[in-house]
């Protein structure tokens, strides 16, 4: 979402931030309301007799997840608002001088992301109980990153693609999406999990060679 993206502070979310978050969140789980499965149920007249009707669900796999999703949401954002009295602060760029930004800093820069606000810290440096709260944040948003991203890795795991679709696809891509089964329709993998040994090897190598 927008508000996410911008999101480049270790600090509880403005009002304003927030409550276009919650629009966002809003807009994109609206569609989850017609995203639905039938099922037959029995329901009563006045009269006191029953006839048969057919009823809508979620669907089994927003039924499960969502409220799943709903919660990563709301420990990530308790994440943000944990560090509301934090010892460090971030530099205003506006009412910076060109002195003070040539000024030594214990914080190396990175000149590629010029974007990203610069955080300051006092000259005596964080204390040892911060160091270890922001380690232990860091892997509580590690762990909220991996069950959102296994939630959303099952959930295309299951989505069917049309055989008509995958014949349009680049070869390679035929290993990624296609079960290489004719006449069936393939199934969104991921990338690692279904590409052909020397093409994994080679991102693999690709990769490491570039880090």
């Amino acid at each position: 979402a927008t508000v996410f993206g911008t999101c480049h502070r270790l600090q509880s979310l403005p009002p304003e931030k927030r409550s276009m978050w919650n629009r966002e969140m809003d807009c994109l789980l609206s569609i989850c309301e017609y995203i639905v499965e039938f099922a037959p149920t029995v329901q009563a007249r006045p009269d006191g007799s029953t006839h048969d009707v057919m009823a809508t669900s979620p669907r089994s796999d927003i039924l499960m997840n969502l409220p799943a999703l709903e919660k990563l949401e709301t420990m990530l954002l308790g994440i943000l608002d944990s560090f509301d009295k934090a010892e460090f602060w971030y530099a205003d760029q506006r009412k910076q001088s060109f002195t003070e930004t040539k000024k030594p800093s214990s914080f190396k820069r990175n000149e590629d992301k010029w974007w990203l606000p610069e955080p300051c810290v006092p000259e005596s440096g964080l204390s040892d109980a911060l160091h270890r709260e922001l380690q232990h944040k860091r892997d509580q948003a590690s762990q909220i990153h991996k069950m959102a991203m296994e939630i959303n890795n099952a959930i295309l795991s299951e989505m069917q693609i049309p055989s008509s679709y995958i014949e349009t696809l680049p070869k390679i891509m035929h290993f990624c999406c296609s079960n290489n089964r004719p006449g069936k329709s393939g199934r969104v993998t991921s990338y690692t999990g279904t590409c052909p040994r020397g093409i994994s090897s080679r991102r693999t190598t690709s990769s490491t060679s570039s880090t």
